[in-house]
């Protein structure tokens, strides 16, 4: 270990940030991007209930975080 990291302590973060490989994953994405425009933008966020087409070109990553405590999507 090297001295820089030796005085940056390491902490545990209580949520998981991944590439999403499969369909499951990406409802997932699809859902919570709707539950964070739900609240301030309703009328967006109902055009964001499924993946949009960005998210499966194949040069675009999508990741999902999801909590260490429940695998709810977005941390929470």
């Amino acid at each position: 270990m090297n001295a820089a990291m030796m005085n940056n302590p390491i902490e545990d973060l209580p949520f998981t940030v991944r590439i999403v490989k499969s369909l499951e994953d990406l409802q997932k994405v699809a859902a919570l991007r709707y539950r964070a425009y739900a609240r301030h933008v309703p009328e967006f966020a109902n055009q964001l209930t499924t993946a949009e087409a960005a998210d499966i070109d194949p040069n675009t990553l999508v990741l999902l975080v999801e909590s260490k405590n429940s695998t709810t999507a977005g941390g929470g």
